[in-house]
């Protein structure tokens, strides 16, 4: 996945996730946090990759509260050279 790729879809997602379910009485200028997480022993998220059930690939924390999914086929031209 592009770099390009990746930055828009990680904006979208904090972009859904500032929405929030609060309604009228959301403070809409309260600021949004979240709380690190450790890194592994020994590394960072980016190098922990497992199976999933589904027969695709997980990286990253698997405990996290927002997680990406991206989609690829290598018989697609676009997606093939990204």
């Amino acid at each position: 996945m592009k770099r390009t790729h990746l930055l828009t879809a990680v904006a979208a997602v904090l972009a859904l996730a500032a929405c929030g379910k609060g309604g009228d009485k959301a403070d809409p200028n309260a600021p949004i946090s979240a709380k690190p997480v450790a890194p592994p022993a020994g590394g960072d998220w980016s190098k922990t990759i497992s199976a999933t059930p589904d027969g695709g690939f997980q990286m990253g924390n698997p405990n996290a509260s927002v997680k990406l999914i991206e989609y690829g086929s290598l018989t697609r031209m676009a997606c093939r050279r990204s």
